[in-house]
C-alpha cells in the first residue's frame, strides 16, 4: 500500500558507518523528462542533468538500486498541484503536462540495509539551490515555486 507523502520521515540512522561495499552496487539509473530538452535524460549516480534557464523537470523514474535489502522511494510537488504520492523504484513520478513543472521532490531508501546508505539530492532553480538527504524535500514542498532546471542523485556508503 502506497504511503501519502505527507507521512515521509527521513531515515537517519547512521549506526552502520564504515561499510565499504563494492562501488558497482551504488550504480543508480532512470530517466528524467524535461521541458526544454529533447528526449528523456539518463539519470545516473552523481551525474547532473538538466539546463539551467533552459529546462523544466516535469518527472522522473528511478530503477531499484543493484544493493541487497534497500527498496527506493520518491515524491514530487507539482505546481499547483503540492505533493504527490509516494512512488516506488521504476514509477513515473511528475506530471506529463507541459504547462506543469515539478518544484520539489524527495528521495528515501528502506529496508533492513537502508541505515548504511544516504541517498543524497540537489535541486538548482532559477533562484537557488538546494540539497537533501534522506527523505527530506529540495525545492520546495509547497505549491508554488520555481521549476527546478537541472537534479543531481547519488547514493553513497556511510
Amino acid at each position: 500500500m502506497r504511503k501519502k507523502a505527507q507521512n515521509w520521515q527521513a531515515n537517519t540512522d547512521s549506526a552502520a558507518a564504515g561499510i565499504t561495499p563494492d562501488i558497482a552496487s551504488l550504480a543508480l539509473k532512470g530517466k528524467a523528462k524535461f521541458a526544454g530538452m529533447k528526449g528523456d535524460q539518463i539519470i545516473e549516480n552523481n551525474k547532473t542533468i538538466g539546463s539551467k534557464g533552459k529546462a523544466r523537470l516535469l518527472g522522473f523514474m528511478i530503477e531499484a538500486p543493484n544493493i541487497p535489502n534497500i527498496s527506493l522511494h520518491y515524491v514530487t510537488v507539482v505546481h499547483n498541484e503540492g505533493k504527490g504520492t509516494e512512488h516506488l523504484a521504476g514509477e513515473y513520478a511528475g506530471t506529463t503536462n507541459t504547462r506543469r513543472r515539478c518544484i520539489g521532490f524527495a528521495i528515501r531508501l528502506s529496508g533492513a540495509d537502508a541505515s548504511k546508505y544516504d541517498i543524497i539530492y540537489s535541486a538548482q532553480t532559477k533562484s537557488k539551490s538546494s540539497e537533501a538527504k534522506n527523505g527530506a524535500f529540495v525545492g520546495t514542498a509547497g505549491k508554488r515555486g520555481d521549476a527546478i532546471e537541472e537534479m543531481n542523485i547519488k547514493i553513497v556508503a556511510k
